[in-house]
């Protein structure tokens, strides 16, 4: 809901784009006093999310550094006028995923039988602390020692 006073403010348009980062370009026909963020928690109520405020004075360009990879941001365009505090532009933004973290608990067990002409081996692992994205596949690599130590090689794909 506006307020009377927010009412004679008319906000323009900005252009969030993100790269494991965000960063938000705008044309300023007046000037944002604040932008405020905070890291979206699922069914969490904004009031009770942890907020970061950067001044805003004569900015025409503004980059927010250091936030995580595959994350939802909530951003707030704020203008002060004497002493009220306008909500001017919301953005819901999701950054872009990066690198994951490597799997945990990886074990591996090898089972013979009649080697060389049949053995298989099993490996499990838990998902990633840090996904950082929405994981599609794990590659696994092995290599298989002949009887005259060449290194044979191969590479599977698990999705």
């Amino acid at each position: 809901q506006t307020c009377d006073a927010c009412k004679k403010f008319t906000p323009v348009e900005s252009t969030p784009y993100n790269v494991n980062r965000t960063s938000i370009t705008w044309k300023i026909s007046f000037e944002y006093t604040q932008l405020s963020y905070a890291e979206l928690i699922p069914d969490q109520n904004l009031a009770n999310l942890t907020w970061h405020n950067i001044s805003m004075s004569n900015l025409s360009v503004l980059t927010v550094n250091k936030l995580k990879p595959h994350t939802s941001y909530h951003f707030a365009f704020l203008k002060t006028s004497g002493v009220v505090t306008c909500v001017l532009k919301h953005y819901d933004i999701v950054t872009i995923g990066g690198t994951p973290s490597a799997p945990t608990n990886l074990t591996s067990i090898v089972h013979i039988e009649n080697y060389p002409e049949t053995y298989t081996i099993d490996v499990t692992w838990r998902k990633p602390s840090n996904p950082n994205g929405d994981i599609i596949s794990y590659m696994i690599y092995y290599q298989k020692l002949d009887a005259t130590d060449k290194t044979l090689s191969a590479v599977l794909q698990q999705t």
